[in-house]
């Protein structure tokens, strides 16, 4: 009896083993799809479609043969998609080679110096004096023809020069303003979620507040964000805050200013009637989807993310210190879960 017993309990635990083979078998074929380098959009969605039919199949192989029968699909599928690959690779290297000797044929044949040119142009112009005081007529409709060739032919290679320094000169501006716009932008976005930084948002509401127009600002509070840190790495947490306040601006109908002012607590700050707030937290909350997708190297995260919203509208004739007041209150109950 006991024999058997532990015969029946080592097939137990081999049929465990072989359903957690085959679930992490799947998984696999699955995650071969999932982590394909897409030098083709639609050749790896392709590649993707075949491989989740192919995890569906082996789910449901009972037999030897249909196990190898998936297996070889999954290898093929693969090793057509490698090859496809390397030839979209090979194309695109000779692509380039080809487009860099005709950029190095087009650069030298530029490439003199309005010294030069101004050389040639003058030897051109000597040529047509010379001819000046020949008797022969042949001979100087000839020279003339020849002349006025090579002084067009001087003109056109300066002008490509002179096209192509302007364009290098463009291209160099249009770098060095981008350069500058991003240190400018790095000087006031937070890093993480990529909104304004608390002075940049401060300067937002001290600017509207110095007006007599109404406004309104939105508070935001991650109710779960320090309990998850530990759960996710940074970049998934970044990818997953960046969603919502990406759908939080999609769902406002107003042009905002977002900003974060404290490690989960996020303001929003719409410059319109306050009359407007009226069901906009409620709403927000029931349309704010709790669940955000990241993707995670060759994997896909799914982070929840709770949030608790509240509203401090600014009337006409109130100050800035019972705004401030106000906003201060909202954002230490949000914090406490009130």
């Amino acid at each position: 009896m006991i024999s058997l017993r532990k015969t029946a309990n080592e097939l137990e635990l081999l049929q465990a083993s072989l359903r957690a083979a085959e679930e992490y078998y799947a998984k696999m074929i699955r995650a071969c799809g999932d982590g394909a380098v897409e030098y083709d959009a639609q050749a790896a969605q392709d590649l993707r479609d075949q491989l989740h039919r192919l995890e569906t199949q082996f789910k449901s192989a009972s037999s030897t043969t249909e196990f190898r029968i998936a297996y070889e699909s999954t290898r093929n599928h693969l090793e057509s998609y490698q090859q496809v690959g390397r030839d979209r690779i090979r194309t695109m290297r000779e692509d380039l080679k080809s487009a860099s000797v005709t950029l190095r044929v087009f650069a030298e044949g530029i490439s003199l110096s309005s010294a030069e040119y101004e050389s040639l142009l003058r030897h051109d112009v000597e040529r047509l004096e010379g001819l000046a005081h020949s008797d022969d007529l042949s001979y100087v409709k000839a020279g003339i023809v020849n002349c006025s060739a090579a002084i067009l032919q001087s003109h056109n290679k300066l002008e490509q020069s002179q096209r192509l320094v302007i364009t290098q000169l463009q291209s160099e501006i249009r770098a060095l303003h981008s350069a500058i716009e991003n240190d400018r932008k790095r000087g006031y976005t937070d890093v993480f979620s990529g909104a304004w930084n608390r002075q940049k948002i401060t300067e937002r509401i001290d600017l509207l507040l110095t007006g007599s127009q109404p406004f309104w600002v939105l508070a935001l509070e991650i109710t779960n964000f320090r309990k998850i840190q530990g759960r996710y790495s940074q970049n998934v947490l970044q990818g997953a805050v960046r969603c919502l306040l990406s759908t939080l601006r999609g769902l406002l109908l107003h042009d905002c200013a977002v900003g974060r002012w404290g490690d989960d607590l996020y303001l929003v700050v719409i410059d319109a009637e306050p009359n407007a707030v009226i069901g906009v937290s409620a709403e927000l909350k029931r349309k704010l989807p709790s669940l955000y997708t990241v993707p995670d190297a060759a994997a896909v995260q799914t982070v929840r993310l709770d949030v608790a919203l509240g509203i401090v509208d600014r009337r006409q004739g109130v100050d800035a210190g019972r705004f401030y007041l106000k906003l201060k209150q909202i954002t230490e109950a949000l914090g406490s879960g009130a």
